[in-house]
């Protein structure tokens, strides 16, 4: 990948926590129009999209797992949706693959995991 298209999703990742959303879905867009088998930028969007409370943020992370099914983030994302919609078994199964592809625990899985004796029972606990 070209040196422009890393620096435009380093734009995009840099903001999408930040009030400068809109500017960040217009650089991760810019990139995956260029290049749509990028997985972090799929991830990315889905980050700035589900904290704009949009659905589409979903469809993204699905994407980014598709693209790359081992993304740890993507799955962890995808099982704190699925958990706040009460799907307790699903995010069990979601929060499973991360750890399966997961090198060093982070976000909010690990911080689960830490919590909690069994990685998986009591979820619905924990979320409250």
């Amino acid at each position: 990948m070209g040196e422009p298209l890393m620096g435009l999703r380093r734009q995009g990742r840099s903001r999408h926590l930040s009030p400068k959303m809109s500017e960040a879905e217009g650089h991760l867009r810019h990139v995956l129009s260029r290049r749509f088998d990028f997985a972090a930028a799929h991830l990315n969007l889905g980050v700035v999209l589900v904290n704009r409370g949009q659905e589409e943020g979903r469809k993204e992370f699905l994407e980014a797992l598709r693209v790359e099914p081992r993304l740890t983030r993507a799955y962890d994302n995808l099982g704190l949706l699925v958990l706040k919609d009460g799907q307790f078994s699903t995010t069990a199964e979601l929060f499973k693959h991360a750890i399966a592809n997961c090198r060093a625990w982070g976000g909010a899985l690990g911080r689960f995991c830490r919590s909690s004796s069994d990685c998986f029972s009591g979820a619905s606990v924990w979320w409250r």
